[in-house]
């Protein structure tokens, strides 16, 4: 079978994580070197930060036309020592659409509700 008809369609990767603002300017280079077209940063949480938001929006912000970003909730408002101070999973979502992403990652880690 001929593939070469297909070498033009635009590659998407709609599931990349992000996890160094130092490294984060090396990934439209690989994209380049891979065929990418578009990505689609997703964010998570971690042991170590909230979320990676700040390097999904800088790449979305510095890199428009190859980055769409769906920012991670944070899921420690629901942690009662932080309650009081912690923004709801709806106030969360109106705030990241309204600084400029494109979605939400829904995940959460199990051991946030145990």
């Amino acid at each position: 079978m001929d593939f070469s008809k297909f070498y033009k369609i635009p590659i998407v990767d709609s599931h990349v994580h992000v996890w160094s603002i130092e490294n984060a300017d090396e990934l439209p280079k690989l994209m380049n070197k891979v065929g990418y077209r578009y990505v689609n940063i997703v964010c998570t949480i971690s042991i170590n930060q909230v979320n990676f938001n700040p390097e999904a929006i800088y790449l979305k912000v510095n890199y428009p036309d190859l980055f769409y970003a769906f920012g991670g909730l944070d899921y420690t408002y629901k942690l009662k020592e932080i309650k009081e101070y912690g923004l709801s999973l709806v106030e969360q979502v109106e705030r990241l659409m309204n600084i400029g992403f494109d979605g939400i990652k829904m995940v959460a880690p199990s051991f946030l509700f145990k």
